[in-house]
Order: C-alpha cells, then sequence, then structure tokens
C-alpha cells in the first residue's frame, strides 16, 4: 500500500486507513503514565509541540517515585518531576502506587483513579502506553485508560494514543510496535524532550545511553526517517472519532 504524508502544524499520519488522511487538532490533552520519567521518554516532543500550538497538556503520574525494594525521597522525585513538567508546558498530578506493585492494588481503587481525571479535565485526546509492553506497570496502567476511555454518551474522548517508552518498552526481544500516527518535531521540541530528561537524573544515570541525548535522537530520527520527517514521535491509534 502507497504511504501518503501530510505536514502541517500538528502532523497526523495514518496508514492504512480510510480516508488515508486525518487531520486532528486536539485542545485538552491528557497523557496518562506509570512513572516519572515515561511521559518524557515516550511522549516528550509530543507534548511540547502541543502546548507549542496552544493546547492544554495534563500529565497524570500513577507512581511518585515509590519503589519498596529501594530507598527513595519523594520530595526530590516530585522536584523533578514539576522541572521536567515545566520544560515540557505540561500541568501534572501525582499519585502514589508503588513501582512493580500496580497489580497488587484494587482494581476498582486504580481504575477510578483514572477515571475521575478524565472526568474533571474532560480531555479529546489521552495518550498511555501501549498494551505489547514488557513493563508490568505500563500495561496495567493502559487497561485502566482503555477502561477510563471507553465510550459513553457523555465522553469527550475523540482519540486514544498510545506510544512506546524508550529503554523499556523495546527492550524484549519479541517487542514489536507498529506505528499508525507519527508526530513530527522540529529541532527546538526534540531539544525540550531531551532537556525535560536531564531533570530524571537517577534514571538518566541508569541508561545514559538509551535516554540520554544519543538514544534519544536516534529514536526521534529513527521514526522521521519512517515518516518523512527529520524527527518523530511514533504512535498507535485505539480509538478516533471524528
Amino acid at each position: 500500500m502507497n504511504k501518503s504524508f501530510v505536514k502541517s502544524n500538528f502532523i497526523a499520519i495514518l496508514e492504512q486507513v480510510k480516508p488515508a488522511l486525518i487531520m486532528f487538532n486536539p485542545q485538552r490533552v491528557l497523557v496518562v503514565v506509570a512513572h516519572p520519567d515515561d511521559e518524557v521518554l515516550g511522549c516528550g516532543g509530543t507534548i511540547r509541540k502541543l502546548v507549542d500550538l496552544g493546547a492544554d497538556v495534563h500529565v497524570v503520574y500513577m507512581n511518585n517515585g515509590c519503589d519498596l525494594r529501594e530507598p527513595f525521597d519523594a520530595s526530590v522525585i516530585r522536584k523533578q518531576i514539576e522541572e521536567a513538567a515545566a520544560v515540557l508546558g505540561a500541568t501534572i498530578s501525582v499519585n502514589c502506587y508503588a513501582t512493580a506493585r500496580f497489580g497488587e492494588y484494587d482494581n476498582l481503587e486504580f481504575n477510578s483513579s483514572i477515571q475521575s481525571v478524565v472526568n474533571e479535565l474532560c480531555p479529546d485526546l489521552v495518550m498511555t502506553h501501549d498494551h505489547n509492553d514488557l513493563h508490568q506497570d505500563h500495561r496495567k496502567v493502559h487497561e485502566a485508560v482503555m477502561i477510563a476511555c471507553r465510550f459513553k454518551p457523555t465522553s469527550t474522548v475523540k482519540a486514544v494514543w498510545t506510544f512506546p517508552v524508550i529503554s523499556s518498552s523495546d527492550i524484549s526481544p519479541r517487542w514489536a510496535f507498529e506505528p499508525e500516527v507519527f508526530v513530527s518535531l522540529t529541532d527546538k521540541q526534540l531539544q525540550s524532550k531531551i532537556n525535560a530528561m536531564t531533570h530524571y537524573k537517577f534514571e538518566l544515570k541508569q541508561m545514559a545511553e538509551l535516554r540520554g541525548e544519543v538514544g534519544i535522537k536516534s529514536w526521534a530520527t529513527f521514526y522521521g526517517l519512517q515518516s518523512g520527517c527529520k524527527y518523530a514521535e511514533p504512535f498507535r491509534v485505539l480509538k478516533m472519532t471524528l
């Protein structure tokens, strides 16, 4: 199938979908992630681009850095989250579910914490983790988001996009992500993503080669080559109502 590409202020490239080209300009955007730094590595450039275009973007973190396997300072992590969000231009809310323990929490409680934000913010675009992810916390968040965004007559959610997370989603030998939407990024927007990641010092130190400037730029270049752009971030479309 021939691929067609559309480049505009906000680019939505839909492949193997009829009609093939659909323009979408979200104004209220909700990003739901499992852990601090997932928002940057997954869709940081897109967040910055949406904000540049006038959208209100709110990021929900289901974890505040709490990891029962090792000590952490919630105030330090909170500061890092706020600094990274400031670079991207997003507002935030932070929950405190423990890393790698999401599956141990009551489903109703966990799902309701996301549903309440969807009800309050009335987003037209929701972005979150993809179901095909090695990390169990990411899969848990994906499931809860899909429940919160299921069809209801009062729902404002027009689109749900999912993204992979650099150095997490892609470290399984069987991992596969087939993008349907590519969001093109300018040099400045990609640099904002790189700059935001520098505030997560512990996470960056763990995998500097993947989560640092070289890894982030390589990832964006790879998906840019697939979409006819210099830099891009990839997404799958799980819901789109126009």
